[in-house]
């Protein structure tokens, strides 16, 4: 069974796990306040460059996406997906990332799962960046057991994981004041238990600055 086939099957044991539905974009970029300007100039280029002949290739929309996102006018790039997901030569992998990244960065990471399922129809990889994505969406959703969950996915499927990865994952433990479990964990790394990475400054740094949020001043210092 090829890598595709088994991450399909993988994600679908997920229990919120869903196919993409361009509805599903619908609740995520309503607006509770007027977009920004910066969604009408986007949303003008785009209409602009739908009408050329031949239709520019997808990095060209995504420059734009991104323009939009750096402004953190993240239901606004998702508004204006609605109309780049109904037409395959309008994306590629880079622009299902954005799309991802933005549905994690405004709670809705049933809809970066869904977008999942659109990256292996087109036969776009799944790379660590793309697990990364979702691990961030889920800590930052307070899901941190699911993301312990798909990191372990992420090792029997051979992905690679990160300084990034696990940095994700120990943040979402010192978020939910799970001091214990962080320096467990941080042991186990510092025992070459995961042969994807070892004891740096990211790791280290991100377990020190957490302590100190939850005043532990004498575990941080030891």
């Amino acid at each position: 069974m090829g890598q595709s086939k088994i991450l399909v099957r993988c994600f679908s044991s997920i229990p919120k796990f869903r196919p993409l539905k361009i509805h599903n974009f619908e609740n995520t970029s309503n607006h509770t306040t007027a977009p920004s300007p910066s969604y009408f100039e986007a949303e003008t280029k785009v209409i602009n460059l739908l009408n050329r002949r031949p239709i520019p290739p997808p990095f060209v929309f995504n420059l734009i996406l991104l323009s939009v996102v750096k402004n953190k006018d993240f239901n606004s790039t998702l508004k204006i997906g609605q109309k780049f997901l109904l037409h395959r030569r309008l994306f590629d992998s880079h622009t299902l990332h954005i799309f991802m990244n933005c549905c994690c960065s405004v709670n809705q990471v049933q809809n970066a799962y869904s977008l999942v399922s659109l990256l292996i129809k087109c036969g776009f990889e799944l790379g660590t960046i793309i697990f990364n994505t979702l691990l961030k969406g889920l800590v930052l959703e307070g899901r941190v057991f699911e993301a312990f969950q798909l990191s372990e996915l992420m090792r029997n499927q051979g992905i690679f994981m990160s300084e990034v990865s696990y940095a994700i994952l120990i943040r979402g433990l010192c978020d939910s004041n799970q001091v214990g479990s962080v320096l467990f964990l941080l042991n186990r790394i510092i025992k070459n238990e995961f042969p994807d990475i070892y004891p740096n400054v990211v790791i280290f740094g991100t377990v020190i600055a957490s302590l100190f949020k939850y005043e532990r001043y004498e575990m941080a210092f030891h």
